[in-house]
């Protein structure tokens, strides 16, 4: 089987929606043979046995190509997954190990974890197959809740972890803290969760693989967010082999939102079986799987106090924090709710002296792992939240005592007590801007309008600073190829952000030749010998500044071309963007006219062929000292509900956002727009529900709610160039995670606004209207 990589000739803007891209699913490969997991039913069990009698006796089990399980992967020495970031516990001790499987050995810890696996000629013959196969099971005590699994008295996920305790961690000063918030004027409690959620792009996981038994090497095509991380810990941890006999290849995505970038279980079984049977074979997930093979995300159960004294000046923040990481560890699981989220903890404001406590907890669940957004979402929700609550309790505005403790333009650079450094940004100015955008000030005369119709209204605001980027390196590449055009190859990954176009934007005005003369190539771990991939909104930050430094290559090794040529001194030519000038003659070429050339020559063999050709494929690398921007923004919520049902409107959305310089508006745009819709859609609707006996009782779009068309907002938003980041040269911010990070804190700050009158002082997500109706029914004071 052999792929190539179609990433920008498919010109068709709609191609994502109307499943025409170059999927998973429409690659050019064509299966031989179709794979099947058999997962488990139970939430906790031993297996006692496994029973292939029926399926022997078939008459049509010549179809049948193989069934597979964890004793096949074992005789041949397949790996467990590992997690790709590390802790130790507090006092630098040992934390719990349990790598994940491929398939359960002996005992099974969550619905959906997969048995064995089957492979047929046909996917539903496969089907049949694996319903004659009997496995018994010995169900033994589970826990699926959070909240149960923390109770020494629940049932241990592992033997060997008391108290259901993955790792305990923790930073700051803990005494110190402590001894500050016994002495404060004023000191405000929260609990809150953050809801389970399931990430749900638009195209669920799916993977091809074969096996080319002459030169030992395996190709992998799955929709992917960083072919070279997945090539890695394939190579290294799974199948031992040199990482150069894996390729791992990913087209088009339909959406990755933090999930796609790492190693499932059904991408080592497709691999096995291609090189076990000799074909190629395909996995297939629909919707309802997805909800069992997919990593959750979020889930966290919080505990914190803000100290504060007379003037309403933020003291303390003292956080304990309860991370369920499911059965498993995934691969982000643990770093996640600690150094995912503990950098960001005091937001925008002066907050001197935190104290932060993680335990990471077992459960009987699905494995927890990243999503847009992942740790900064949790602790800003949490942050805006308590703050919201000081100010009331105080009685204060929600603004007011923002402003008293915001980081000041002046103190900027501002290093946090975290370990941080925020090199730019003027937070009450995008505030006050925000204020202004949504008709803040004149919200008090739209409630009592409508509250003499019988509507209860709110409105709430939320500010957001989040850190976007990671992983200090990254390489690319710029070729001619033979028809005059280059190809650019980033070790970035586009999963619906539009890279191509900007990319090629970059690398067309730094050569000075059209857009259409320039392709972007990604997703394909043999055009470049490593890459990071997309994750934590690093793309344009770090693609941006290494796609410079290749075209400035490119065009030296252009001049060294021209002076081959034309037999000039190469060191007489001056390079700057769409022309190169020979100083000692005054000839001027122009660029596109000197590709033509070359191109020409590559094409019909001149002599110094092999020579151009290796002086027109360039190649750079980059190690960014400080990758990390730090975004910000006030976002506003205006909200009215329902009394007689507890629905929830959405009136207005307004966002202002600090992305430092915006490359292209139209992507900056929809990156808001598609967070802010995946932040409020948390904060409204979505929440994995597991009943007492481990099964997700909506496991499905019919009852996991996702927002309807008529029921998705388009934010009024504004982006403030004004304040640019010093870690890149073109001065931008990561935006594509920022609606999640803030968006649930404003709709709950907005919801909690309207339901003041009822005593409410904090609504857990997602706010569902019988959650809220409850909320308006008579009782005792929530607080």
């Amino acid at each position: 089987m052999t792929v190539e990589n179609r990433v920008g000739t498919l010109l068709n803007p709609c191609r994502y929606v109307t499943g025409s891209g170059d999927f998973c699913r429409n690659a050019q490969a064509r299966p031989d043979a179709f794979l099947y997991v058999v997962r488990s039913p139970h939430a906790h069990a031993i297996i006692r046995s496994i029973d292939q009698t029926e399926l022997m006796s078939h008459a049509q089990k010549k179809d049948l190509l193989g069934v597979f399980s964890y004793e096949d992967l074992e005789a041949e020495q397949i790996g467990g997954i590992p997690h790709y970031r590390d802790f130790l516990n507090n006092e630098y001790s040992e934390r719990h190990r349990s790598e994940r499987p491929i398939l359960a050995k002996n005992k099974v810890r969550y619905v959906g974890e997969p048995v064995l696996f089957v492979v047929a000629k046909k996917i539903e013959l496969a089907k049949d197959f694996a319903d004659m196969i009997h496995i018994r099971y010995e169900e033994v005590p589970s826990v699926t809740a959070l909240s149960d699994a923390i109770d020494p008295k629940s049932p241990r996920v592992w033997s060997a972890a008391p108290g259901n305790i993955c790792l305990r961690w923790a930073t700051g000063d803990a005494a110190n803290v402590e001894k500050l918030i016994a002495s404060a004027k004023h000191v405000v409690a929260l609990k809150a969760t953050n809801n389970r959620v399931l990430a749900s792009p638009i195209e669920t996981p799916a993977a091809i693989a074969s096996y080319e038994s002459d030169s030992e090497t395996f190709l992998l095509v799955t929709p992917s967010q960083g072919v070279f991380l997945q090539r890695n810990t394939l190579a290294d941890s799974v199948f031992r082999v040199d990482r150069n006999k894996i390729q791992v290849f990913s087209g088009d995505v339909g959406g990755s939102f933090g999930i796609r970038g790492a190693v499932y279980p059904e991408h080592v079984m497709v691999l096995f079986a291609a090189r076990k049977l000799g074909c190629t074979v395909f996995w297939d997930c629909d919707r309802s799987e997805s909800f069992l093979s997919d990593s959750h995300s979020r889930d966290q159960l919080t505990i914190g106090q803000l100290a504060l004294d007379e003037n309403g000046q933020f003291i303390a923040l003292n956080i304990k924090n309860h991370a369920n990481v499911g059965a498993y560890l995934a691969n982000y699981a643990l770093f996640t709710p600690t150094m995912g989220s503990a950098p960001m903890l005091c937001g925008a404001y002066r907050i001197k002296n935190i104290h932060y406590d993680v335990s990471c907890v077992y459960t009987n669940t699905v494995p927890i792992d990243s999503y847009r957004g992942t740790g900064r979402a949790e602790v800003s929700f949490f942050l805006e939240r308590i703050i919201d609550m000081a100010a009331k309790q105080l009685g204060i505005s929600p603004v007011e005592i923002r402003k008293r403790n915001f980081i000041c333009s002046s103190e900027i650079p501002y290093e946090t007590p975290t370990g941080i450094t925020y090199d730019s940004g003027n937070f009450e100015e995008i505030l006050d801007l925000a204020l202004t955008k949504s008709d803040w000030t004149e919200f008090g005369e739209r409630r009592k309008r409508r509250a003499r119709s019988g509507v209860i209204s709110g409105i709430g605001l939320a500010y957001y600073v989040y850190n976007s980027g990671s992983s200090t390196g990254e390489f690319a590449r710029l070729r001619l190829e033979e028809n005059a055009t280059l190809s650019l190859f980033v070790g970035t990954q586009d999963s619906g952000q539009r890279h191509s176009e900007i990319f090629e934007n970059i690398t067309a005005k730094e050569l000075g030749v059209d857009n259409n003369c320039v392709q972007l190539k990604q997703g394909d771990t043999n055009l470049l010998p490593f890459g990071f991939g997309t994750g934590a909104s690093r793309s344009m930050q770090i693609g941006t500044t290494i796609i410079p430094k290749v075209c400035n290559r490119f065009l030296t090794s252009l001049a060294a071309f021209a002076a081959l040529k034309y037999r000039l001194n190469q060191l007489n030519i001056r390079v700057s963007p769409g022309k190169l000038v020979d100083i000692g003659s005054g000839l001027e070429f122009r660029v596109s006219d000197l590709l033509e050339s070359a191109a020409f020559d590559l094409r019909n063999c001149n002599p110094q062929n092999p020579i151009y050709r290796q002086l027109l494929d360039q190649t750079a690398t980059i190690e960014v000292k400080n990758p990390i921007a730090y975004p910000n923004g006030c976002h506003v919520c205006e909200i009215s509900i329902d009394k007689d049902t507890g629905n929830i409107e959405i009136l207005r959305y307004t966002s202002v956002d600090d992305f430092g310089v915006i490359l292209d508006a139209s992507s900056a745009l929809g990156q808001v727009h598609g967070s802010v819709t995946q932040g409020l859609s948390q904060a409204l609707y979505e929440e994995i529900r597991y009943n007492d006996c481990g099964q997700i009782t909506n496991g499905s779009f019919l009852d996991y709610h996702l927002p309807r068309a008529g029921e998705v907002v388009r934010p009024e938003t504004s982006f403030v160039q004004s304040y640019p980041c010093k870690s890149n040269a073109l001065g931008c911010k990561g935006l594509g995670e920022s609606g999640t990070v803030v968006a649930p804190a404003a709709l709950i700050n907005a919801v909690v606004n309207a339901l003041s009158e009822f005593g409410v002082c904090h609504l857990e997500m997602p706010a569902t209207p019988f959650k809220v109706w409850n909320a308006m029914q008579p009782k005792k004071p929530m607080c």
